[in-house]
């Protein structure tokens, strides 16, 4: 008898074909029945190009084992049941055991894939190459207990809900999370547009559990809670997570752009690109992480965040921390209401390291770091901070504040080198470039402030309140002053935190020959004096010790160098007599 048709059911070991089960490609009838009895044989399933309607397909009843694939970009599982009132269907739901899924397209579900919240095995999940559309959740796995959980190369677009939270990804326990159990790699994946129009969380990736390897991923548009927390596009709450090589445009109104909470042991932070993303009233907008042990923040690029003034800060790193290493990132166009980098952590050592800040529009402050407890050494070296010439409208700015002045704190190795704060515009600057105090109730030891150097028409480098054991040694900190003069004019803008020099005047020409005691001015700090106009000179005479005792009268342009020996100015070199 010849054969008259031939299934790869017949093959042994092969795959199954759903449409040897009786389920329909043209999208026109309920195919769950037909792809569960495929399912159910405990082998690999294939479904061929065409659309599929179903509702909540499960993996094999007796050990959980589902492998399902399709065709790349041409297999579509569609929810059966949709209305206006919602989207009702589920589309791969799990119990336990083991999933393997790939080249599907899951199109108008309530979950698309589900892990329930209560079950005893341990889970594997392997989501490749799948595309998630039109739907309320995108990946689902709502428990401790997914082990080796792999998500990557997938998309995901027009993820929305109107009544609860949403997700593209959720892996892990919503409440009560494990942090022993967990194991999750989500990468190369694109998702677009996430949406809570509720006014609930809205979060591409939200992760809790053990481990987290979240990289390469793109992200944009995520909109929830605008007047809270909960539109974080990555959300971490994981004993250790590796996030890097993400690009988040339009991250949403939460915590953070990128988001660590919980207990971590290790967090790193590297190499991540984000942009335009507001955040909320009370929060973050670039990067937000609650406490851990071990932070690296590294080679990340912050762009145009908090440009709406909503959010409080744009970078913040508090808790309880025992290392801290901030390094080699930018933040271009950003601004907070209050602050750019906002950094008052607890305990551990702190290194702040080659970060460019550039702030153009109103913020307080640029940097404003205030530790507290016991910091083992503290770090700032090599940082630049720049306000452009748009970046102010009215009150005071201070570019980098740095606050060791916890009265219950120890402070102890403290080094702040080689920093550079620029400011191209002049209108409301009240307050210091770099402004670093401390209160006469903390214990602080082995202070070095060194090599700093300010330009533009903000104030000087300033220092109070040192209390006597703190041993801060002060020297060679450089600042460029522009002198802005008029003829006859008696108050040369020059001042730190009192001003520098009195001044005299004789007949049309202005001469500088005091100095004026009452700043607190660090030994060996260094001013070069650029002159904007001809009618100024400086003269010897009290508290200024000029070369050969010749007055210098400069060009417009010239330019004079001094440095304070604690007692005088001294001139070190001059372009012009």
């Amino acid at each position: 008898m010849a054969l008259t048709k031939v299934s790869y059911s017949m093959i042994e070991g092969s795959p199954v074909n759903v449409l040897d089960y009786g389920a329909d490609s043209t999208g026109n009838t309920d195919s769950t029945a037909a792809i569960q009895s495929a399912i159910d044989t405990g082998r690999k399933v294939f479904v061929p190009a065409g659309i599929y309607l179903v509702d909540s397909l499960t993996p094999k009843t007796s050990d959980g084992y589902l492998n399902m694939y399709g065709e790349e970009g041409s297999t579509e599982l569609k929810g059966k049941f949709t209305s206006s009132t919602g989207i009702t269907s589920t589309g791969v739901v799990a119990n336990d055991g083991r999933i393997y899924l790939s080249d599907l397209i899951f199109n108008g579900f309530n979950y698309c894939i589900h892990f329930l919240e209560t079950f005893t095995y341990t889970h594997k999940a392997y989501v490749d190459n799948c595309v998630f559309k039109s739907s309320q959740q995108g990946v689902a796995f709502r428990s401790d207990d997914v082990q080796e959980c792999v998500i990557q190369n997938c998309e995901f677009e027009n993820i929305v809900t109107s009544t609860s939270s949403v997700a593209a990804i959720m892996l892990g326990n919503l409440n009560t999370p494990d942090y022993t159990t967990g194991d999750y790699v989500v990468s190369d994946n694109v998702i677009t547009t996430v949406t809570c129009t509720g006014g609930a969380e809205a979060h591409p990736i939200w992760v809790s559990g053990k481990r987290a390897n979240i990289n390469n991923n793109r992200i944009t548009g995520v909109t929830g809670n605008s007047a809270g927390d909960g539109a974080e596009a990555i959300y971490c709450k994981v004993s250790e997570a590796y996030i890097s090589n993400n690009i988040i445009v339009d991250g949403g109104d939460g915590q953070g752009a990128i988001t660590i909470k919980g207990s971590a042991t290790i967090v790193a932070v590297e190499n991540n690109s984000v942009s335009s993303t507001a955040g909320s009233v009370i929060a973050s907008s670039g990067f937000y992480c609650g406490g851990c042990t071990n932070l690296t923040v590294h080679s990340n690029y912050f762009e145009d965040l908090g440009v709406s003034a909503r959010n409080n800060e744009v970078i913040r790193l508090t808790g309880t921390y025992g290392l801290i290493e901030f390094t080699s990132n930018t933040l271009v166009n950003c601004t907070g209401s209050l602050y750019t980098l906002l950094l008052d952590p607890t305990n551990g050592v702190i290194r702040l390291i080659d970060n460019v800040i550039s702030v153009s529009a109103y913020v307080v402050y640029g940097w404003y770091i205030e530790p507290v407890g016991t910091i083992d050494a503290f770090v700032f070296e090599g940082n630049t901070t720049h306000r452009t010439v748009t970046s102010l409208t009215s009150g005071s700015i201070t570019n980098v504040r740095i606050k060791l002045g916890n009265t219950t704190s120890t402070y102890r190795n403290i080094l702040i080198s080689n920093n550079s704060t620029i400011a191209n515009d002049s209108a409301g600057v009240t307050t210091s470039a770099m402004y670093i105090n401390s209160t006469s109730d903390a214990t602080i030891s082995g202070v070095t402030v060194t090599g700093n150097n300010n330009t533009g028409t903000a104030d000087l480098l300033y220092n109070e309140n040192w209390n006597s054991g703190s041993d801060v040694v002060n020297e060679a900190n450089s600042w460029n002053r522009t002198l802005t003069t008029v003829t006859n004019d008696a108050t040369p803008t020059i001042q730190y935190g009192a001003r520098i020099f009195k001044s005299a005047n004789v007949s049309s020409l202005k001469t500088i020959t005091d100095f004026d005691s009452t700043g607190a001015i660090p030994t060996n700090t260094i001013i070069t004096l650029v002159v904007a106009d001809a009618f100024t000179a400086v003269a010897n005479g009290s508290g200024i010790l000029l070369n050969g005792a010749a007055t210098f009268n400069p060009t417009v342009g010239g330019s004079l160098s001094l440095i304070y020996n604690g007692t005088d100015w001294v001139e070190t070199g001059r372009s012009s007599y």
